[in-house]
């Protein structure tokens, strides 16, 4: 029988804290087998970013290409470094016909941007038809809104605007309770959990890539995103120090 495989399409981060290496190892951990087409090239550390450079699309295309006959079951998207690789990733997506998640990230935890923010409305922009989900956190959603009181609601309705079908708001905080709102039209649906202590490099990465997962497995959206809520809340309890930063431990 096939073995799943899922392609992270993304920023490389040297640490393989987040990124497209990190989801290398959510998908290994997950049981699934891992592809990547890299669409930036960053530099960054416990200090965030210190650089970045766009892949440019017709490379980014022969990746895609490349990988043809790997029979990809979902995708999952994350930080990308301008408009012009949203687009060529994008048309792609289109065309693959399985489902895509994409994290829209800004900027890595630690500071620093991975594009600017004009550029970083359009990339949501133009992805945001392309997949099946998108997973921002309330802070990226209120930097693409360019507004520091955006509700959840405001900014599910703001991807909806660029075409979304549903819209994942991660980092909800609920007196002691952590809340994700699932938003599709016409429903909303409410993922909450008592606050975990202590911080964790690549939460929004683990997640979008577990959720990819799920439906490459044939989940239905709500329980792809249990089960992603549920893996990357075990690996911040179980997160260990590397780097002067706290990371996802190595599993066996």
């Amino acid at each position: 029988m096939k073995p799943l495989v899922v392609c992270t399409i993304g920023t490389s981060d040297p640490w393989n804290a987040a990124g497209i290496g990190l989801d290398a190892r959510v998908f290994a951990a997950l049981g699934v087998r891992c592809v990547t087409v890299v669409a930036a090239v960053s530099a960054q550390d416990v200090g965030g970013v210190r650089a970045v450079r766009a892949i440019d699309p017709a490379t980014i295309a022969a990746q895609f290409d490349s990988l043809a006959a790997a029979g990809v079951d979902a995708y999952r998207v994350g930080a990308l470094a301008d408009v012009a690789s949203a687009a060529t990733i994008a048309g792609y997506l289109a065309r693959a016909g399985v489902p895509a998640v994409y994290d829209p990230v800004f900027a890595a935890s630690g500071g620093g941007r991975f594009s600017g923010p004009a550029a970083y409305r359009e990339i949501c922009a133009t992805l945001a038809p392309a997949v099946a989900l998108v997973t921002p956190n309330l802070a990226e959603a209120r930097a693409i809104a360019a507004d520091r009181e955006a509700t959840p609601a405001d900014a599910a309705r703001l991807f909806f605007e660029f075409g979304a079908r549903a819209v994942l708001v991660t980092g909800i905080e609920r007196d002691a309770d952590l809340v994700d709102e699932l938003y599709e039209r016409g429903a909303k649906r409410a993922f909450a959990g008592p606050r975990i202590a202590g911080e964790l490099r690549g939460t929004g990465c683990m997640l979008a890539a577990a959720i990819a997962v799920g439906l490459a497995r044939g989940a239905t959206l709500v329980a792809a995103i249990e089960g992603g809520r549920a893996f990357v809340r075990a690996r911040i309890v179980d997160g260990e120090s590397f780097g002067g930063m706290r990371v996802m431990r190595l599993m066996s």
